[in-house]
């Protein structure tokens, strides 16, 4: 297993997820259409078992957010960006596959079934212990969002406040398996992995915003958990990544980014 597909938002900026989902929708007549853009629910520190949408044994992306121990908790201030970001993932996939294809999250909360269970957790260390660091943040998350046997879930994280970079400094990670197998044989399927969206420490929280929070971030990261790029797929860059026009998964893997 490999966790070094890690990105950065200038990398990503000919991807526009948002935008593409507001032209198809605008084309086809289904605008306000797909999930909400704006987060409902009461404030979980554990999983919402009791309003789940779908069964645990179904392979889905269980989205948490995360603040440190010296950092105060701004969840309120993230959530309608989370569900904003889930809702148009989910559209933009649907779009490119005709409808018949989106990542399935863990959803359900007391409002309904069309909203994104968020999981809240309270890392037990300071920023500095996870600030760019998958290992530690992942262990400390695992103690508290824990895999579940038999239940083929991978864990995204909103890892706010704990990137060094400067604001407007997006960067992300994905993990992925070592493996091309298809169908039922790829170890994509058995869920286990982990990606996550560093938030830098100096960056405003975004609030209600239709746009969502760099959902190019989230569906690059939970691309690369379902085994994105093959090295044998068409325009491989050989990195993870892909060299074919403006795809979200797509772009110059050399040299690496600035600093």
């Amino acid at each position: 297993m490999s966790a070094g597909h890690s990105d950065w938002r200038g990398e990503l900026a000919f991807a526009d997820v948002a935008g593409t989902v507001e032209t198809v929708d605008h084309a086809a007549g289904t605008e306000d259409q797909g999930l909400p853009l704006t987060w409902c629910g009461d404030e979980r520190t554990s999983d919402d078992v009791l309003h789940a949408r779908d069964a645990p044994t179904l392979a889905q992306f269980k989205v948490v957010y995360a603040y440190a121990s010296d950092r105060a908790s701004r969840f309120a201030a993230w959530k309608d960006a989370l569900q904003a970001d889930v809702s148009l993932v989910s559209r933009f996939m649907g779009a490119q596959s005709g409808g018949r294809k989106a990542p399935r999250f863990d959803m359900g909360t007391s409002c309904g079934p069309d909203y994104v269970d968020v999981q809240v957790v309270a890392l037990p260390g300071a920023r500095a212990t996870y600030a760019g660091n998958l290992a530690a943040l992942k262990s400390a998350v695992a103690a508290q969002v824990p895999a579940v046997l038999g239940q083929p879930r991978n864990t995204i994280v909103l890892a706010d406040r704990m990137s060094n970079d400067p604001a407007g400094y997006w960067t992300g990670i994905g993990e992925s398996y070592v493996s091309e197998s298809r169908g039922s044989t790829s170890p994509h399927n058995n869920g286990g992995l982990f990606a996550a969206l560093w938030v830098p420490d100096a960056e405003a929280a975004p609030g209600a915003d239709p746009d969502g929070w760099w959902a190019e971030g989230m569906l690059h990261e939970l691309s690369h958990n379902l085994g994105a790029v093959g090295d044998s797929a068409p325009h491989s860059s050989g990195f993870g990544h892909c060299f074919d026009g403006y795809d979200v998964m797509c772009y110059h893997d050399d040299p690496p980014r600035p600093r």
